[in-house]
């Protein structure tokens, strides 16, 4: 049993990053919940599975990781208006989302007063470090 010999599995509670993104298949799934030297056997129902066992992104993020990610992923895109099969955030509840109104489309114009994509980039950097 070599799983308990290369990572911390002392706290029940936080699952350890195990997979890498390279590995990540549309299946993927971690350990069984129960036992995590166990794997997620293939013949159980995809049901089965998201309740027995670890999730892919727990399995590739760890769980620690994971929340700090969901948690960035709620202050940037708190509408979820970026959500896909497989990203960080796609389980949370959409349904629970704050709503956000669109932000106004303001006339563009040529000038070289135009906030470049450099100063968004820092404000969502600002956003993210209030999370962390």
């Amino acid at each position: 049993d070599l799983f308990p010999k290369m990572y911390d599995i002392s706290d029940k509670t936080k699952f350890p990053a195990v997979y890498q993104s390279n590995h990540a298949g549309p299946q993927l799934f971690g350990p069984r919940k129960d036992d995590w030297t166990k794997p997620c056997p293939l013949e159980w129902t995809l049901e089965e599975r998201k309740e027995k066992c670890i999730s892919g992104q727990e399995a590739m993020y760890g769980t620690d990781i994971l929340s700090r990610l969901e948690a960035i992923k709620v202050a940037v895109d708190p509408g979820f208006m970026f959500n896909c099969h497989g990203c960080i955030g796609n389980n949370l509840d959409v349904a629970k989302a704050p709503e956000v109104p669109p932000e106004p489309v303001q006339p563009s114009s040529a000038s070289v007063d135009q906030p470049s994509s450099a100063s968004s980039a820092s404000t969502y950097a600002a956003a993210i470090s209030t999370t962390v």
